[in-house]
C-alpha cells in the first residue's frame, strides 16, 4: 500500500502480511519536484506496472516514482502546459498506463490528459460551474470525477454542494460528454475511486464515504459508510477500502462490503517491528493522510 503524507512531505511503501494482520514501512521517500525541492502532495496513483504518481498541490506539476518490491525512486516530473492552473489535486494513470490526467481544483479548474512519455497535453477540458477534485478512470474511454462548488475555507458560508460525474472521454478526437450525474448536496468530496463497477467518493464534511455503482451509462447511489474523521484519499481493492484521514492522520482499512466504520484495534505503523491486529474486522492504522 502506497501512503502520502501532505504536510510531512513524504511517500511510504508499506507492507500488509496477509496471515498475520501486521503493517510495516517499507521504504519512504521525500516527495519532490523535479527540480530536487521538496513538495506536499495531495491525492496519489498508481500504474500497477510499477509507477505511482503524486499531485504537488500548489506546484503545476506531478511527481512520478518507481515502486520496487520494497522501495520507492524518484522518476520525473510532468509540468501542466499552464503556467497559472490552480491548484493541483488530483491524479490518475489511463488503465494502459500511457496517459496520465492531472486534476485541477481552483484556479482553471480542468481536467488535462498528459501523455506519460513525453509529458506532452493531450486534452484537457473542464465542467462549467465545478471544480474537479479528482477523477477515475471506468475503462479506456470513460472517467468518473468528483467535483465541487467551492474550496474549504475558514469563513462561515453557504454549505458546499458536490456531483460525481461519469464522463466519456475521447482524447484523440478531443471530445467529451457527460453521460450522468449524481448530486450530493451539503457535502465537499474529495478522492475518487473506481474498481469493477464500484466507486468509493470522500465526503469530507459528512465524514463518510460514499459507495457508487456504474453500469450502462448511468451513477446510482449504493450506500454511505459513516464513522471516518474528515476522509480525503479512498482505494479499493478485491476484498478492502482504504482511507486516508486528514481529521486523526489514519489510514483506516476495512472489508469492502462495511457499511459502517467501528475499529478494534488502532495501531502506528513503524519501520522496526511490525505491529499485529489481533482478530479485527476492520482495523485503523496511524500513519499519513
Amino acid at each position: 500500500m502506497l501512503v502520502a503524507h501532505l504536510a510531512g512531505q513524504v511517500l511510504h511503501l508499506v507492507e500488509r502480511r496477509r496471515l498475520s494482520r501486521t503493517y510495516r514501512v517499507l521504504d519512504s521517500i521525500v516527495t519532490t519536484t523535479g527540480a530536487g525541492i521538496a513538495t506536499r502532495t495531495d491525492l496519489m496513483a498508481y500504474d500497477g506496472r510499477g509507477l505511482a504518481a503524486v499531485s504537488n498541490c500548489r506546484t503545476p506539476s506531478v511527481s512520478l516514482y518507481r515502486v520496487g518490491r520494497s522501495s520507492l525512486s524518484f522518476f520525473k516530473e510532468i509540468h501542466s502546459a499552464d503556467p497559472l492552473p490552480g491548484y493541483m489535486h488530483g491524479v490518475e494513470f489511463s488503465p494502459d498506463g500511457e496517459q496520465i490526467c492531472l486534476i485541477n481544483s481552483g484556479g482553471t479548474c480542468r481536467i488535462r490528459v498528459h501523455d506519460v512519455a513525453t509529458g506532452d497535453e493531450r486534452y484537457t477540458f473542464e465542467i462549467p460551474g465545478w471544480g474537479p477534485k479528482d477523477a477515475s478512470y471506468v475503462d479506456a474511454g470513460h472517467l468518473i470525477v468528483s467535483l465541487s462548488d467551492g474550496s474549504p475555507t475558514q469563513e462561515r458560508g453557504a454549505p458546499y454542494s458536490s456531483r460525481v460525474a461519469l464522463v466519456r472521454l475521447d482524447v484523440e478526437n478531443e471530445r467529451h460528454e457527460i453521460l450522468d450525474v449524481a448530486d450530493i448536496p451539503g457535502a465537499h468530496v474529495d478522492a475518487i475511486f473506481h474498481f469493477r463497477g464500484q466507486v468509493a467518493v470522500a465526503d469530507q464534511t459528512n465524514g463518510l464515504v460514499r459507495m457508487y455503482r456504474v453500469e450502462g451509462g448511468r451513477v446510482t447511489a449504493d450506500r454511505t459508510i459513516g464513522g471516518f474523521a474528515f476522509p480525503h484519499g479512498v482505494c479499493l481493492d478485491r476484498r478492502r477500502l482504504a482511507v486516508t484521514c486528514y481529521g486523526d492522520s489514519s489510514v483506516c482499512v476495512l472489508p469492502r462490503t462495511a457499511d459502517e466504520f467501528d475499529p478494534e484495534s488502532t495501531q502506528e505503523l513503524s519501520r522496526r517491528q511490525p505491529q499485529s491486529l489481533p482478530g479485527a474486522s476492520a482495523d485503523r492504522a496511524t500513519a499519513n493522510s
